[in-house]
C-alpha cells in the first residue's frame, strides 16, 4: 500500500509504519479483548486522514479485500455472519476506521457484512459500562450447543411464531456479547418475516408428506436441521426454526391429521 502511493504520502506512511506494526502487534495480543485497545494517540490529522483513505481506493487494498472474502468459508461468502440473512456485499471495520485509523487497512480488523448490519453497527464498539457489544467472529469462542429458540404457537389452528429468544447453557462472558449484538443490531425484529415465511412454506411442503405419523414427520425435519446445521451452523435461524417445529408435539399432530 506505501509504496502504490505519491512520493510526498509514501514518506508520511514510511514514518508512521513501525508505529503501525506495533499497533498491528497489540490487536493480535488481545484478540480474545479487543475492548482492551486505544486508539493510537501518536498518529496526526494528516497521517489518520491518509490511512483511511488508504481503505478507500488503490489496487492494493483492492487485492486484500478480495482475498479476505475469497478466504471466508462457503456460508459466509453467501451469507453475513453478523445476521445471516443477506449477502456480504461490503466489509466491516469492526473497530471503526475514524476512532482507530491504525486499523483501516488491517486484514483481521476487516468483516465481511451485508450494508444494513454496516450501518446498524456503524460506528459503535464498547457499551457504556466497556463492554464489546458485537461479536467478534473471527476471536470469540461462540458457544456450540444452540442457544438461538423459536417458539411455535397455533391460534385457530394456524401455527405462527410465538416467540425468538437467546438461551445459554453456560454462564460465559461471550453471553452478554452475543445478547447485545442481537439486540444492536435488532435481528429478532429482522428475524420474524424471513422465520414466518419459511415456517409457512414448510408447513405446506410438510402437508404433501399425507398420511405420515408424528414420528416419520419427526425424521423428515431432522434431515431438514442435519443439513441446514452442516452448512449454516447450529444457530442459523432456519435452522433453530426447524428445531422449534420438530419439538412442538402440538404442531406435529396437527399436521398429521391434516
Amino acid at each position: 500500500i506505501i509504496q502504490s502511493k505519491q512520493a510526498s504520502n509514501r514518506i508520511v506512511l514510511e514514518n508512521i509504519k513501525s508505529a503501525i506494526i506495533e499497533d498491528y502487534g497489540n490487536y493480535s495480543d488481545n484478540e480474545r479483548n479487543l475492548e482492551n485497545l486505544e486508539a493510537d494517540t501518536r498518529i496526526s490529522n494528516v497521517e489518520k486522514e491518509l490511512l483511511q483513505s488508504s481503505y478507500k481506493q488503490g489496487k492494493k487494498i483492492s487485492e486484500i479485500k478480495e482475498r479476505i472474502k475469497k478466504g471466508m468459508p462457503d456460508a459466509i461468502q453467501e451469507k453475513c455472519p453478523y445476521c445471516m440473512l443477506s449477502e456480504p456485499t461490503t466489509l466491516d471495520h469492526y473497530l471503526d476506521k475514524s476512532s482507530f485509523p491504525e486499523y483501516s487497512v488491517y486484514a483481521k480488523n476487516l468483516v465481511p457484512c451485508c450494508s444494513r448490519c454496516n450501518s446498524l453497527k456503524g460506528s459503535k464498539f464498547l457499551s457504556d459500562n466497556g463492554k464489546r457489544i458485537f461479536i467478534s467472529f473471527y476471536f470469540d469462542e461462540i458457544p456450540q450447543h444452540p442457544f438461538l429458540k423459536i417458539y411455535i404457537g397455533i391460534k385457530d389452528n394456524i401455527p405462527y411464531v410465538k416467540q425468538i429468544t437467546l438461551m445459554f447453557e453456560e454462564e460465559k462472558e461471550v453471553n452478554d456479547i452475543i445478547e447485545m449484538h442481537y439486540a444492536e443490531l435488532k435481528l429478532f425484529e429482522r428475524y420474524k418475516l424471513p422465520i414466518s415465511n419459511r415456517l409457512s412454506s414448510l408447513l405446506y411442503e410438510l402437508k404433501a408428506y399425507n398420511g405420515y405419523s408424528v414420528d416419520k414427520l419427526k425424521e423428515v425435519i431432522k434431515i431438514r436441521i442435519q443439513i441446514t446445521e452442516k452448512i449454516y451452523g447450529n444457530n442459523f435461524w432456519e435452522t433453530c426454526l426447524y428445531r422449534g417445529v420438530l419439538e412442538n408435539e402440538e404442531l406435529l399432530n396437527l399436521l398429521c391429521k391434516k
